[in-house]
């Protein structure tokens, strides 16, 4: 394996291997950034399925979302070494423990113990969806997941989501500005969204959908209630600004 100087220009014919790391430590993510630099610069790398599925793993498992990384990838151009900068500032840094996991998952190797064990409490836990849910969802494709987070969690992260906005719940008029991304809310890091990502329920009721515990979550934009982003009525002078998606 040939280390490089990852602020020099790479060679056209040069991917990083996978194993190839940082400051981080974070198998994947440079060879993520090779391939990401070279595609700039028309120089496409050979690539198949399960390497994409790698390179989405480490991202969302980073604490980050596909989008955002592609588009300040996109419209920067860092060396590897601002990239991972841009990591730690962006998500807070990574545990230990989930690089950890990160690395043995993208080398197929086994997890340590203490993630053994999470994933093991997962599996012997109590059911959240009942066989009623479960059928229901095998029959329609969809299930509702009651309770899923606690009140006080919700709550937090839906002011969160508000103050973002700069907007008031009790004051409509504050809703209606135009924003770059339409309906859309580029908006992915908080701590209150993390804590949801992260209840127990919520995770075990994916574990009895996938049949298995050893699940990755995904980082992705916000929004309030069953809506795609912030999507508020239309009215006089304020028509839906998109994106028509569906």
């Amino acid at each position: 394996m040939t280390l490089m100087d990852a602020s020099l220009p790479r060679p056209a014919s040069t991917l990083a291997d996978a194993t190839e790391v940082g400051s981080l430590g974070i198998y994947q993510l440079k060879r993520y950034w090779s391939r990401t630099m070279a595609g700039r610069q028309r120089r496409f790398m050979p690539t198949d399925q399960h390497d994409r599925h790698l390179d989405h793993l480490v991202i969302h498992a980073t604490g980050l979302g596909l989008e955002q990384t592609a588009s300040y990838l996109g419209s920067n151009a860092p060396t590897f070494e601002e990239f991972e900068r841009w990591i730690l500032a962006t998500t807070g840094g990574v545990e230990p423990m989930r690089v950890a996991r990160i690395n043995a998952a993208g080398a197929g190797a086994a997890y340590p113990d203490e993630i053994k064990r999470q994933l093991a409490a997962v599996e012997a836990s109590d059911p959240v969806l009942s066989a009623d849910d479960l059928a229901f969802w095998d029959e329609y494709g969809y299930v509702v997941l009651h309770d899923a987070v606690a009140p006080a969690s919700r709550e937090a992260a839906t002011q969160a989501l508000w103050d973002h906005l700069g907007a008031r719940p009790d004051e409509p008029d504050t809703r209606y500005r135009r924003r770059d991304h339409g309906i859309m809310v580029q908006y992915f890091q908080h701590p209150a969204f993390e804590a949801n990502r992260r209840s127990p329920r919520i995770y075990k009721a994916f574990a009895q959908l996938w049949g298995a515990p050893d699940l990755w979550v995904t980082t992705d934009r916000v929004g309030f209630t069953d809506r795609v982003g912030f999507n508020v009525p239309e009215r006089p002078g304020w028509k839906f600004p998109g994106p028509d998606l569906h």
